[in-house]
């Protein structure tokens, strides 16, 4: 067609546009319903719609309350293949919610995210909330039993209330958590803090007493099966400033102890083996 045929159209007076309009529209917002969400009016009417959730997850504002809550409704209605993807993208979104809306979003966080671990949330989310909000977001989680899968990153999140402490020593004592670098830096710390209380320091001191030879809590290193090659690795050690519970609350290394048939104790495994050698 040629262009001068369309400007002649588009210039005669006579000619009526709503003849074609409605099914260009039609068309338009079914192939391009990203550009279409940037009218207020069709994006309340699209967060609804779950077929489009792959092209709706990044463009609803995180910070828009409702239509926030209304897009997660009709994500968790899906049972696409998109469905885990929008999830994500919502959740790795809240960091861009702004400190004024930050007790609305906390309000539809709280009721329609609830399954999602607490270490998944930006950290930026958390530190807009008040210490009561993270308690009530903490305590939501304990009570749906999610503790087991707790990974350092939710502990992290935890501890930031009171009832943290508890919870992390009482997942310990359970062996609920997961003891790898990232929670044993945590259990190193909360030596610090618990020196002096006779009930906690053991469910710590108990935390290492469970590797059988030396852990660095710094880096996770294990077993390390004599005093000196810890020493040894402590020197090379990149986060050799994280100490054990054994040497923050005992002032030393623990003592590893292993015992022959006979009786005898060692403190390290070579010496036990050299003793096999001749014990009868």
């Amino acid at each position: 067609m040629q262009e001068s045929t369309i400007q002649k159209i588009l210039g005669d007076p006579n000619f009526d546009p709503g003849i074609i309009l409605e099914d260009a529209l039609v068309s338009f917002i079914r192939n391009y319903p990203r550009k279409a969400a940037e009218d207020k009016v069709a994006l309340k009417y699209l967060v609804r719609d779950v077929d489009i959730i792959e092209q709706m997850k990044d463009v609803v504002d995180v910070n828009d309350a409702e239509n926030l809550a209304t897009f997660i409704d009709t994500v968790k209605r899906s049972t696409s293949w998109a469905r885990d993807r929008a999830l994500r993208a919502i959740v790795d979104n809240l960091q861009d919610v702004e400190r004024e809306n930050i007790d609305a979003v906390f309000e539809v966080v709280k009721s329609k995210l609830s399954d999602i671990r607490l270490g998944k949330i930006p950290t930026r989310f958390f530190s807009f909330l008040t210490l009561g909000q993270t308690e009530e977001m903490v305590a939501n989680a304990v009570r749906r039993g999610s503790t087991k899968r707790w990974k350092a990153t939710d502990w992290v999140v935890a501890l930031r209330v009171s009832i943290g402490e508890d919870l992390f020593l009482e997942a310990l004592e359970k062996e609920h958590v997961k003891l790898d670098a990232d929670t044993l830096r945590i259990v190193s710390n909360m030596a610090i803090s618990v020196k002096g209380d006779p009930v906690k320091e053991r469910i710590l001191l108990a935390v290492e007493d469970s590797f059988d030879g030396y852990v660095c809590f710094g880096c996770g290193k294990e077993p390390i099966k004599s005093l000196s090659g810890y020493t040894l690795h402590r020197k090379s050690c990149f986060a050799a400033t994280v100490r054990s519970p054994h040497e923050i609350i005992m002032g030393r290394p623990k003592s590893l102890k292993f015992r022959c048939a006979c009786g005898e104790i060692f403190t390290s495994r070579s010496g036990l083996t050299l003793h096999e050698k001749t014990c009868r």
